[in-house]
């Protein structure tokens, strides 16, 4: 993925060497459209590279660059440090295609890992249909 640097700032992603050239005469679905690139860390503010990691996160909320929408903080007796589990976003455009690709095959996913009957759910409802009085 390409960053670009898109309208006030908000980065502009695309797999596209460049931003598209969208014409002001095409309809609104073809243009560019607001995305929000979430994330979850783990930051253990023992180690370097993950405090270094979370100065940046931090250097980026202070300049507007992502949101932090929730963070859980847990003091650590053995290393004497913390970890924090941070829930983030950055704003961003997006093509549209690209954006509807990205949106269907996370559908997909999310679909199998999540809502797809499990193994377990089978064999519970093939043991309440055995329990079952014949008729």
């Amino acid at each position: 993925m390409n960053i670009h640097l898109g309208a006030e700032g908000v980065p502009f992603l695309t797999a596209h060497a460049s931003v598209p050239d969208y014409k002001t005469n095409n309809p609104f679905e073809k243009g560019p459209q607001n995305a929000r690139i979430a994330r979850v860390n783990i930051f253990d503010l023992s180690k370097k590279e993950d405090l270094v990691q979370y100065q940046k996160l931090w250097e980026a909320r202070g300049l507007d660059v992502v949101i932090v929408f929730n963070e859980n903080k847990e003091y650590d007796a053995k290393t004497g440090s913390w970890r924090v589990m941070t829930h983030w976003y950055m704003p961003a455009y997006m093509d549209n295609t690209e954006l509807r690709e990205k949106r269907l095959g996370l559908v997909h996913e999310i679909h199998k890992t999540f809502l797809e009957p499990t193994k377990i759910e089978e064999e519970v409802k093939t043991d309440a249909e055995a329990e079952r009085p014949l008729t």
